[in-house]
């Protein structure tokens, strides 16, 4: 590793270091950047060769990643493996109680009779919030305090529709017992592993891709077609100065090479990231507890700081970098590269439980006997065959009896004139008492130094990716979160900042709208 991509490798981590912050991300690099294929572009080739470029990229973004800083991959592709898992995977279950049964019966029927005008409310609320985004988007771009003062009417006509819609949501639709009630089944729901595992399977299934010879499954990226001329992205610059680098003949040549340009003094890389998208994979699944290989010893992920395993990362994000070149005096060439990934760790895979494998609590660990050592060197176990000990039972049983017998035949304290003997008593000084200090306790490190967000806002999103159109994958219930990492994307041409944070042991993104976030700690950006 050179130089110049140890510098380079510096400035990419810090262009994304909150999002690195948890420990469970890592970036890896190619040591050369990848051009993309020309054919990926509509004015290029034709449309199956368009399509089998597509279908290379998907590849080449489903490699799984070694944990390295320069990428590293044993070529082994992550449907391959995610596919096996499925296929060579021991489920357990667990029945549900009578209990348990009466309150998903309570909940589905509760949900029956409410969900229409609940559905209804939502509907309306949801198309508010969106009315009301749109207005703070005109109200930010307003050049004129014309503009300001009518867009900021505007702003608090809508803001009392919504608070009059949510009350009427929590009054009517009965908002708070309906959500009560889609988590109890969701709850209850996964309680039946087995029926939760075949539409993993199904969905797998339905994602397999073929374009000629190239088999693959379904893979998008957001924002699609990013590799498009004059695709909207967010990007970063990156600064690098050419006299200041020791081996500066070989960073020329990387210029030249790779993004095909002569490097001035100081040259500005931009660098994007890119979001995959498989619809096909919850990585979810792999840390469940009702699961487990039937073969002994197999590992995905051992859950390590770094871990390893046949799974012990994903990709979740494209790494891609340009250098805007001057053509003429009005167009600019951007040669995109593919740089790297940021990539995903995977948690202890799989991690089973008792619950789901009763069995599994009957594995105690036993000690293992001490060994002694004669003087010939041999080694023997410390426990006594039992049958010598044996031989020494009727001399134990005798030592009773003759001890009754001495007691008889000369009491203490008996005739004969002789002095009774007396016992010395023991007093508190003879007394040797031991005291055990206590352990002292740790206390916990605080967290004053972390990013916590407070939401109080009763409908707030998680999305599966930093967008308001990425799936809903969890509703967020008030309460404080850390924030796992936090990214900016530019949505309806306006930059808004997104926050990582788990909910119910899932990972997803809440958007900083002015809505669903009430505050932040100081360590927030």
């Amino acid at each position: 590793m050179n130089d110049f991509f140890k510098e380079f490798y510096k400035k990419v981590v810090e262009v994304f270091k909150s999002e690195l912050q948890s420990g469970n991300r890592f970036i890896t690099l190619y040591d050369a950047p990848q051009p993309l294929d020309p054919n990926l572009e509509l004015n290029h080739g034709s449309y199956q060769e368009r399509q089998l470029a597509e279908a290379d990229l998907i590849t080449q973004a489903n490699y799984i990643p070694r944990i390295t800083s320069i990428w590293s991959s044993e070529d082994t592709l992550l449907w391959d493996v995610y596919r096996a898992t499925l296929e060579n995977a021991q489920i357990g279950d667990r029945k549900r109680t009578l209990n348990e049964e009466n309150k998903l019966l309570k909940a589905q029927l509760f949900i029956e009779r409410n969900e229409k005008l609940y559905e209804e409310y939502q509907h309306k609320f949801k198309d508010l919030q969106t009315e009301h985004a749109r207005i703070k988007v005109e109200l930010q771009r307003a050049d004129s305090e014309e503009q300001m003062n009518s867009f900021s009417a505007e702003l608090e006509r809508v803001d009392s529709q919504l608070e009059s819609i949510e009350r009427k949501w929590l009054a009517d639709g009965r908002k708070e017992e309906v959500d009560e009630a889609y988590a109890t089944i969701e709850q209850l729901s996964k309680q039946a592993p087995i029926i939760y595992w075949s539409k993993l399977q199904d969905n797998l299934k339905k994602s397999r891709r073929a374009t000629g010879i190239r088999v693959y499954y379904q893979t998008a990226f957001l924002p699609p077609d990013f590799y498009q001329a004059g695709k909207q992205l967010f990007w970063f610059s990156i600064s690098i100065n050419v006299d200041d680098q020791n081996d500066n003949a070989i960073l020329r040549h990387w210029f030249r090479k790779f993004f095909d340009v002569e490097p001035q003094p100081t040259t500005s890389i931009e660098i994007a990231k890119v979001k995959i998208h498989r619809p096909w994979f919850d990585p979810t699944a792999l840390t469940q507890p009702f699961w487990k290989f039937r073969e002994n010893g197999r590992v995905l992920s051992d859950g390590g700081d770094k871990p390893t395993g046949s799974l012990a990362a994903y990709t979740s994000e494209l790494l891609i970098g340009r250098i805007n070149t001057p053509k003429n005096d009005h167009e600019v060439d951007s040669k995109i590269r593919l740089l790297g990934f940021i990539c995903q760790k995977v948690s202890k895979s799989p991690n089973p439980t008792a619950e789901y494998f009763p069995n599994l609590a009957q594995r105690v660990k036993v000690p293992t006997q001490p060994v002694r050592t004669t003087n010939d060197n041999k080694e023997k176990p410390a426990k006594q065959n039992v049958s010598e000990r044996r031989k020494y039972l009727p001399l134990l049983l005798l030592v009773p009896i003759i001890l009754l017998g001495l007691y008889i035949l000369f009491p203490r304290g008996g005739g004969g004139g002789s002095e009774p003997t007396s016992t010395p008593t023991a007093t508190s000084d003879d007394i040797i008492t031991s005291t055990v200090e206590p352990t002292p306790t740790k206390t916990p490190a605080p967290i004053d130094n972390r990013c916590t967000l407070t939401i109080t806002f009763a409908f707030a999103e998680l999305k599966e990716e930093p967008s308001p159109d990425s799936l809903r994958i969890a509703d967020v219930s008030k309460g404080t979160y850390i924030s796992l990492g936090e990214t900016v994307e530019s949505w309806a041409g306006r930059q808004f900042r997104w926050y990582r944070i788990a909910v119910g042991g899932r990972e997803g993104w809440i958007m900083d709208d002015g809505i669903q976030i009430a505050s932040k700690s100081s360590a927030c950006p």
